[in-house]
């Protein structure tokens, strides 16, 4: 059983002009009755302004953690193929991010750069020689990463196009583990490019692409790309 408390009050300074300052700061509180208890720290700082026509600017800082414990199928061992282990600690998470927002009548840019810290991920591993037997381990991560995603707007017609970049530093608790399934199966690059046509109210026609370039990983025997 589960059981998450959250506190998050905010403060808005208004400036000169249509200017504003937000301050948010607060607390999380996570408890189980499988491990000792989590205290988490959430907070963010964002300075906003606004236009004619609907436009603003917004730039934020924030920082925030969160705790959970293993998953049931994580903590259970003696299965060959899922060997979990209950002596699996606590994962714990940090994530400091810089953004910004730009909003007009007919476009907006969302863009990110962050940094996240994964204390004892529980992820799904395999050593050399045995790639089919998942062993569940805590892994250290540190990820580093941007995000932008454009929209322009006409007048029954929307295009969406984004990009994120990721780099994964990885230090995993048993020196024998070769490889991830999940946490370290991910896409170095990643672009995607939409369009949604609405000839209706209740009508709508979307295409979706996606290019990416997965970091290599010992399973794949096709390309990275």
């Amino acid at each position: 059983s589960y059981l998450k408390l959250s506190l998050l009050p905010e403060y808005r300074l208004a400036l000169s002009g249509d200017r504003s300052l937000l301050f948010r700061a607060g607390i999380a509180w996570d408890d189980s009755n499988r491990d000792e208890s989590a205290a988490s720290f959430l907070g963010d700082v964002s300075y906003r302004q606004t236009g004619v026509g609907g436009s603003s600017e917004t730039l934020y800082l924030s920082f925030a953690q969160s705790s959970q414990v293993p998953g049931y199928t994580a903590i259970v061992p003696g299965n060959p193929l899922f060997a979990g282990d209950s002596g699996l600690q606590r994962e714990r998470s940090e994530n400091l991010e810089l953004g910004i927002r730009l909003e007009r009548p007919d476009w907006s840019l969302d863009a990110a750069v962050f940094h996240r810290s994964d204390d004892d991920l529980v992820d799904w591993t395999f050593i050399a020689g045995d790639p089919s037997a998942r062993s569940a381990e805590n892994v250290t991560i540190d990820t580093l990463g941007t995000e932008w995603i454009v929209t322009r707007r006409w007048d029954k017609l929307e295009a969406v196009a984004g990009y994120t970049y990721l780099h994964k530093d990885e230090q995993f608790g048993n020196p024998a583990v070769t490889g991830s399934f999940y946490a370290l199966n991910y896409p170095e690059h990643r672009a995607t490019l939409g369009l949604l046509w609405q000839p209706l109210p209740s009508l709508e026609f979307r295409i979706d692409n996606e290019w990416r370039t997965q970091e290599a990983n010992p399973l794949r025997s096709g390309s990275d790309a």
